[in-house]
């Protein structure tokens, strides 16, 4: 699934209307490290998970 939309997530105050759409890729478990994303909480991607 490459450069694929959805618009079926679901979160607590959500509008019944809002069709808000989230785009969805397929990245290498280094993605995060190599666009230089900060994590605020949790972890990066692991290779073996």
């Amino acid at each position: 699934m490459v450069n694929a939309e959805t618009r079926d997530p679901v979160w607590e105050g959500k509008a019944p209307d809002n069709q808000t759409g989230f785009r969805v890729l397929e990245v290498t478990p280094v993605f995060i490290e190599t666009m230089g994303i900060g994590i605020a909480d949790g972890r990066s991607f692991s290779a073996d998970r």
